[in-house]
């Protein structure tokens, strides 16, 4: 009796209902503080990995045919694998750069692309080795016509000179929307949109001019969101910035390397993604016994005919929702190059941290047409015109069926 008259006192009801309030609080501040950890940063090296040494012989003004060597470092905090994109561009100074106010890329053309799929928690290391190839001097400025990264060369650029002779490298993160099926610029984080790039300024030396000048080091630089901070540095302070989202600072990018590199132009394929149950249990989140679903990635669209006729990769990227335990590892990317078929299928596996495995198929249709020809040689003194030729071949595959 007199335990019902403590609960159902007015004292004990107010004193319930409090601590239920803190508590329910304290978890809405739990998961949005988990919201708003979810980012992806890029920060670029000098060539010795510290934020230093982004030039030879220490002068931002650059000569042609000298090699540049970067290093770029993507971290995911995502929450779960992501399926990444570095797209790297060529601006001068009057170019517009990513925008941080609407998130929207930079509308200049793209000069190297690369792709991974990042596990979460981990860091890839793009080593960024870049060469001016060719420029074109008209009054008086400095163009740049033709570059080469990673060993690639990209010709008929027209990055034109501007006044006040600077250009940059724009590094831009893209990520792998699985529901859009395409790769988008920015992501939203607690209901906030958030992009992630960066940039180096630099300048062209012409063919005449004295390199025995020595300028500083960039120095890292968070802009804010402005149009008019992002004007080109002093001669004497070329910068280094990064846009909304990105981290200057690597003290917490501390994961491992994910494996599976995929390059290719923009865009990305997606077919056939699904999730089959898997074991339960383990150290993943608490209760998750749902497998992630799993989807495969072609490197390019399809060439001809529906059908591929080259070798293709498939990169596999897993998915593990909202309160999952998240993505431990997925199957290394399945590089495609025969036999020939249609409906052809291909599975690959993601596994949570809480050892539930997904599977993701995807079926496409695949024809390599080889051709070959052969020269055959005739001694002229031999035949006469109208005359009857025949040849026979011997080879471990091929048969001669025409003769012209």
């Amino acid at each position: 009796m007199q335990i019902r008259k403590v609960i159902t006192s007015r004292v004990f009801l107010i004193l319930f209902a409090s601590l239920c309030a803190i508590f329910l609080g304290a978890v809405y501040l739990t998961s949005a503080q988990k919201q708003e950890e979810r980012f992806l940063s890029i920060t670029t090296l000098g060539s010795n990995m510290t934020a230093e040494g982004y030039y030879p012989e220490g002068s931002s003004t650059i000569k042609v045919g000298q090699q540049l060597n970067w290093h770029v470092r993507v971290y995911n905090h995502m929450g779960d694998t992501e399926y990444v994109s570095i797209r790297i561009k060529l601006l001068n100074s009057e170019q517009a750069p990513p925008n941080d106010n609407s998130h929207v890329a930079s509308p200049a053309p793209l000069i190297y692309e690369i792709r991974q799929a990042l596990n979460a928690n981990s860091t890839w290391t793009i080593p960024l080795s870049w060469t001016i190839s060719g420029t074109e001097e008209k009054d008086a400025f400095v163009g740049i016509k033709s570059v080469t990264v990673n060993g690639e060369n990209k010709d008929n650029l027209d990055v034109a000179g501007t006044t006040d002779k600077h250009f940059r490298i724009v590094l831009e993160v893209w990520r792998y929307n699985t529901q859009h099926r395409d790769f988008e610029f920015s992501w939203l984080s607690d209901q906030q949109e958030r992009s992630a790039w960066n940039q180096i300024w630099f300048q062209v030396a012409n063919q005449i001019q004295d390199h025995n000048t020595t300028e500083k080091a960039p120095r890292l630089q968070e802009p804010t969101n402005s149009d008019a901070n992002q004007a080109a540095p002093s001669n004497n302070y070329p910068v280094l910035q990064a846009g909304n989202g990105s981290s200057p600072s690597e003290s917490s990018q501390n994961g491992n390397n994910a494996s599976g590199s995929v390059a290719g132009s923009s865009g990305g394929f997606v077919s056939g993604g699904s999730s089959s149950s898997g074991g339960s249990g383990g150290g993943g989140g608490p209760g998750d016994t749902t497998a992630p679903t799993v989807t495969g990635i072609f490197s390019r669209p399809l060439e001809s005919n529906n059908r591929y006729t080259h070798p293709v990769t498939i990169t596999w990227v897993g998915n593990d929702g909202p309160g999952g335990s998240g993505i431990a590892s997925c199957d290394a990317p399945t590089n495609y190059s025969g036999p020939n078929g249609t409906g052809i299928v291909l599975t690959g596996h993601c596994t949570d941290n809480a050892h539930n495995v997904g599977t993701g198929s995807v079926t496409f249709n695949y024809t390599v047409s080889l051709s070959h020809s052969y020269s055959l040689s005739l001694d002229s003194s031999e035949i006469t015109v109208g005359s009857n030729v025949s040849a026979t071949a011997t080879t471990n595959s091929t048969v001669i069926k025409y003769v012209k």
